[in-house]
């Protein structure tokens, strides 16, 4: 928090569930949309 990190600056469980569901989710094209680049 403001530059400090927290819990020693280790993940807890909860943001591990959250990121593994987000990832889940990026990968699914019923979620997701292509971006092409130039």
């Amino acid at each position: 928090i403001d530059g400090a990190p927290v819990a020693g600056g280790k993940v807890g469980p909860i943001t591990e569930r959250l990121m593994a569901l987000y990832w889940k989710r990026h990968v699914d094209p019923a979620w997701s949309s292509a971006v092409r680049y130039p």
